[in-house]
């Protein structure tokens, strides 16, 4: 996402849903209530930020130190 493009959508909160795909999963983690992990085309895990992160307290600085 362009710079312009995500101060954009985090400045919107009309209460919407928005499906984003991204590979950078510091976006996910900035932008989105809840995240889908899809690896070799199955969602793997799904929740919140929180939910994802309880997943492997032991690394829950970030959704890449998790899922990488």
């Amino acid at each position: 996402l362009g710079k312009s493009a995500l101060n954009a959508l985090l400045a919107i909160n009309l209460g919407k849903t928005v499906f984003l795909t991204t590979h950078i999963l510091e976006i996910a983690e900035q932008l989105a209530d809840r995240i889908g992990i899809i690896y070799e085309g199955n969602l793997k895990v799904e929740g919140t930020l929180q939910q994802l992160y309880a997943l492997h307290p032991e690394h829950s600085r970030s959704l890449e130190d998790i899922f990488l």
